[in-house]
């Protein structure tokens, strides 16, 4: 018994500890950092096709409507961002799994993918018409 109560809490540790994100930058919110002028958000016109090898079931799973969503931090490989815009929210059918973020590759252009999941996070990818700017969070013209 006491041997299955430590792989379950050491299950759980793992769990808690396997959210951290490592050498994510994030947007910063403007009145906790009065130097921050501009802030990035992903403006979607379009999304396209799936890619990968499951790409007629994800189109059927999630639907990304085209919108502004705020960029929340980004690394290395991809930005991040919200899964709710200005044109709505990522919706996903009934057997999909949970979105967590959007996220852009900096090295795949034209790719726009769903970040699934938090423990075991998986990518669902599409291909997409979007931008990434600059916009002032102080009102500024």
């Amino acid at each position: 018994m006491k041997r299955v109560f430590l792989i379950l809490a050491l299950i759980a540790s793992f769990g808690m500890t396997g959210c951290a994100a490592v050498g994510i930058k994030h947007n910063l919110d403007p009145a906790s950092n009065p130097d921050l002028k501009t802030s990035k958000v992903l403006v979607v016109h379009n999304v396209g096709k799936a890619k990968g090898f499951f790409n007629s079931t994800l189109e059927s799973c999630y639907t990304i409507p085209p919108g502004t969503y705020n960029i929340t931090g980004d690394d290395e490989k991809r930005y991040y961002a919200l899964t709710t815009g200005t044109g709505g929210e990522v919706t996903r059918g009934a057997i999909c799994n949970p979105t967590h973020s959007l996220t852009i590759p900096k090295d795949v252009p034209n790719t726009l993918c769903i970040q699934e999941g938090i423990y075991f996070p998986e990518q669902a990818c599409f291909e997409a018409d979007f931008a990434i700017k600059d916009v002032d969070v102080r009102g500024n013209k």
